[in-house]
């Protein structure tokens, strides 16, 4: 893989560039923020199926755990896709104003 990389110049200072950051979808990114405020005891695949009810009889067989990260990721990408139905984002910040940092005076 690492030779393929250097083949076709997909390296980053040493790291292989597979895929670009906007095409991963990474369960433990998005997990830190879905359940901030929840009763979560860590963030392992098997406390988060606990939390959801959510069954997988062969956990720690990977593709079983893949196949139920899945149904975890798309849960809540279809739950962020209802809420994001209600939620008017045009003009949303029309009234803020961001303050701009001023220079600090050297002593």
């Amino acid at each position: 893989m690492k030779r393929l990389c250097n083949k076709y110049d997909q390296m980053d200072r040493g790291d292989m560039k597979i895929l670009h950051q906007r095409d991963v979808i990474d369960g433990m990114r998005y997990a830190f923020s879905w359940f901030e405020n929840t009763d979560l005891k860590s963030y392992s695949l098997e406390s988060v199926c606990d939390l959801l009810a959510l069954k997988n009889p062969k956990a720690h067989d990977s593709m079983a755990d893949v196949y139920t990260t899945g149904i975890v990721i798309q849960r809540f990408l279809k739950l962020h896709r209802t809420c994001g139905e209600r939620v008017q984002f045009k003009n949303s910040c029309a009234k803020v104003t961001i303050p701009l940092q001023q220079k600090r005076k050297r002593k």
